[in-house]
């Protein structure tokens, strides 16, 4: 059985995910052969995006 709380609950833009699909866009339309693990390497190492894995 699924909660009731799953079909109410409202996603939360923020301006990192904005700013974070502008950079995918970017590397990807540059990078054409970089899979997720690239883009996902270069965000965190080299733009200071603070993932973990």
């Amino acid at each position: 059985m699924i909660s009731e709380t799953c079909y109410r609950h409202q996603a939360k833009l923020s301006d990192e995910n904005a700013e974070v699909a502008g950079w995918l866009v970017a590397l990807t339309q540059r990078h054409r052969n970089w899979g997720f693990m690239l883009c996902f390497l270069y965000l965190r190492n080299v733009k200071g995006f603070g993932w973990q894995m």
